[in-house]
């Protein structure tokens, strides 16, 4: 067998590539120099000279003096029994070195989980996408979904989708949905479907010129703004900024409500 197809089987024992040529040059030489163990390992002097230190310190490699010259021997190969121990025991306590550290490492991992997920979204298309994967996702939930739209805007972004289009609904309206929502042409008498559970109200834009949508489900947060040359979106998943989002809704809300009871003469 050459001994150069032994390397990779040295090195399997934790050896690096160098480490195992050197050792094999040693077995084959028997007792050399450095400069002789470097030829025949085709690794530089000084490489081989620190190499050898590490054999030595392992128990593969011994050294000899004879006269004002040092050599270099080699152990019996069943010293390797010895390299294998020893990298089993260094197994052994970095498993349990692993085992004590975990509980630190998930500590670690759920703090990270409590920082918010920020995404940004800008141009047309990228908006357009946004509020799509918004509304697909959405529909597959059990979360109510809550929304603050300025119609207008809404319709001169998505035309195909116009909300006071007779018989047609935005398409992010959908079911289990509140809307609170404005526009310069009044109420929508279509804005609410009891019979797909979506209840709207509207407060005058007059008084509340509300520009850009907002729209809450779950612990997803998206806010889009349309009105302006470049639109521009935000998606932020955080429960705590989720759930801030859906209280500030329901207090506006509830706003609404007496809102409408006052318009109505009550």
């Amino acid at each position: 067998m050459d001994v150069q197809d032994l390397v990779p089987q040295i090195e399997g024992l934790g050896l690096s590539n160098k480490e195992a040529r050197v050792y094999l040059a040693c077995l084959g030489l028997e007792m050399a120099s450095v400069q002789a163990i470097a030829d025949e390992a085709a690794v530089k002097r000084v490489t081989t000279y620190v190499i050898l230190e590490g054999l030595m310190a392992l128990g593969l490699v011994s050294q000899s003096v004879k006269g004002k010259k040092t050599y270099f021997v080699p152990e019996a190969p069943s010293r390797l029994e010895r390299l294998l121990r020893r990298r089993s025991d260094e197994l052994m306590e970095q498993t349990k070195s692993l085992k004590d550290m975990l509980p630190k490492l998930e500590t670690l991992k759920n703090t990270q989980q409590d920082l918010p997920e920020v995404k940004y979204y800008s141009g047309v298309e990228s908006v357009r996408g946004l509020l799509t994967e918004f509304s697909t996702a959405s529909r597959g939930s059990a979360d109510e979904i809550v929304f603050l739209n300025n119609v207008d805007e809404l319709n001169k972004f998505l035309p195909e989708h116009s909300v006071d289009r007779a018989g047609v609904g935005h398409p992010l309206w959908g079911t289990n949905n509140r809307v609170i929502y404005t526009s310069s042409k009044g109420p929508l008498p279509i804005a609410s479907k009891v019979d797909k559970l979506r209840v709207a109200r509207y407060v005058p834009y007059d008084r509340y010129p509300l520009s850009g949508n907002v729209a809450v489900s779950g612990d997803t947060l998206v806010m889009v703004a349309m009105a302006g040359k470049t639109p521009i979106g935000v998606k932020i998943r955080n429960k705590e900024m989720g759930r801030a989002m859906a209280v500030i809704f329901e207090m506006t809300w509830d706003y609404t409500e007496s809102l409408e009871r006052s318009n109505a003469g009550e």
